[in-house]
């Protein structure tokens, strides 16, 4: 792994995937309110306008590009952290299709090799890259699901089950190896969430979801490195590092 790059703190940015809409698009509203440098990236570009909500000195930049192709994206976010350093990452962006209820033969080819992409190999792509550019007290966010959790698991949607279980190996894994630098990787069962995703009938508003978290990343020296929180640890945001994990 290259050693980090020296770069002026006030550089520092919090880069979201899937910023465009649902969690994402909220994520990204609360942390311009409350004056974070945002780096957004999007297959489709996020309405700025009402990201910000007339916030006149929003500090963010917007990189539109395909997560469904490594190598652009590997070397896009390279381009756009050239003098920059990061101190957060939210892996966001995912892929959900009720075509999968009864199982992988309800999805086409180009469907399985797209979830893959999107749910698990853009995720290590972009962990891969940023890791030359992260401060030292950096944090890496990976949006979870109790679907990644061996006790859901009942035959049902396997592909994005497993695709999510990946994303949970690569909060835990990478969790000893960047702690030593200070770094710490955590893992966020959001919830059922009413987005385009999750539908109406989802019990939890994004909005309050994205508030609580981002409470709970104002205080990151209170996470604990490798741990899921879910929505109990919003609750108590303030003391998030007393809180239990979700799993």
């Amino acid at each position: 792994m290259s050693a980090p790059i020296a770069r002026d703190k006030s550089q520092s940015c919090t880069l979201i995937t899937g910023a465009n809409r649902g969690l994402g698009f909220d994520l990204a509203r609360a942390l311009v309110a409350a004056g974070e440098n945002l780096l957004l990236i999007c297959r489709t570009p996020a309405d700025l306008p009402a990201l910000t909500q007339g916030t006149l000195d929003a500090n963010l930049s917007q990189l539109v590009c395909d997560l469904r192709d490594p190598q652009a994206l590997a070397d896009q976010i390279g381009e756009a952290l050239r003098d920059r350093s990061v101190r957060c990452v939210i892996n966001n962006a995912g892929l959900f299709s009720q075509d999968e209820e009864h199982g992988l033969c309800g999805l086409r080819l180009a469907a399985i090799m797209e979830m893959i992409a999107v749910n698990a190999t853009a995720p290590a792509v972009i962990t891969s890259v940023v890791q030359r550019y992260l401060t030292a007290d950096a944090v890496l966010v990976n949006i979870l699901s109790d679907m990644a959790f061996p006790e859901s698991w009942d035959g049902t949607y396997p592909l994005y089950r497993a695709t999510k279980a990946f994303l949970w190996s690569l909060t835990v894994n990478p969790a000893a190896e960047l702690g030593t630098r200070g770094v710490k990787t955590i893992g966020i069962d959001p919830g059922w969430m009413r987005t385009d995703m999750g539908g109406a009938e989802a019990p939890d508003d994004p909005r309050a979801v994205a508030a609580g978290i981002v409470g709970l990343l104002e205080q990151p020296q209170l996470l604990y490195s490798g741990r899921v929180y879910g929505l109990r640890d919003f609750a108590v945001a303030p003391h998030a590092g007393q809180a239990k994990a979700s799993r």
